[in-house]
């Protein structure tokens, strides 16, 4: 799992995103309030709530949603090829679905479409959901061979995306240190000056050249995993 220092070295490079907020009807948070202090004649949750807030106070600790939205993370994307895809809520027709898992409890749940991640109301979720949609996005331009742009099909969290899932690989031109060509790129897409001869050349080593370069390892994980990416903190073994 990844160090605090690590994640927020990472998170403070990554593009800010609106604020949403949850807009809840008063029967809604009546209710919510009623069954969190025990009420005898509450009307049931999934009377009130959408199904897919019934389910996700149902899989977390806190028994109202407003508390429990602060429980959950996104811990999966899949791109479908066609709008075939349902969200809990019975939304249809989604190409982008998410799975979402809760810190406390274990839980996950899925499929989640977008609109639904932002119902959370949490910025790090939406976060969280734009960098690994991003990612994939990533990988269907190296998989159809477009040469990778730092500039143009980069940003600061894409960057921080591939330097959490282990895309710099340590190899002897970075000294064995996978940090120093995230943050050397990092420098570079924040250059608004013209970069000299030797910078152009890193950076192609770094995103095109060779079986350590970026390129290769969305290419690997292309092959193994397809248009589907866990996040980082899953893949470690646990929630950050």
């Amino acid at each position: 799992m990844w160090d605090e220092t690590t994640m927020t070295k990472v998170r403070e490079t990554m593009d800010e995103n609106e604020d949403f907020e949850i807009e809840q009807t008063s029967m809604t948070d009546d209710v919510e309030a009623a069954h969190e202090d025990g009420v005898a004649k509450a009307p049931p949750l999934e009377a009130v709530l959408s199904p897919l807030l019934f389910e996700v106070v149902q899989l977390s600790e806190a028994r109202t949603f407003t508390l429990a939205r602060h429980e959950w993370r996104v811990g999966n994307y899949r791109l479908l090829e066609e709008p075939s895809g349902v969200c809990v809520c019975t939304k249809t027709g989604l190409i982008h679905l998410y799975e979402i898992y809760n810190v406390k409890t274990g839980a996950t749940l899925e499929p989640i479409g977008s609109e639904c991640i932002k119902m959370f109301g949490e910025d790090r979720m939406l976060e969280e959901a734009a960098q690994l949609r991003e990612l994939v996005q990533l990988q269907k331009i190296a998989v159809d061979r477009v040469p990778l742009d730092l500039k143009g099909h980069f940003s600061k969290r894409v960057l921080a995306g591939l330097f959490l899932h282990g895309a710099f690989q340590p190899c002897y031109a970075n000294g064995y240190d996978a940090e120093r060509d995230y943050e050397f790129l990092l420098g570079q897409f924040n250059k608004r000056s013209k970069p000299a001869l030797e910078e152009i050349r890193r950076v192609d080593a770094i995103l095109r050249r060779g079986n350590n370069s970026v390129r290769a390892w969305l290419l690997r994980r292309a092959e193994e995993y397809g248009d589907s990416i866990e996040a980082p903190f899953l893949e470690k073994g646990g929630a950050a």
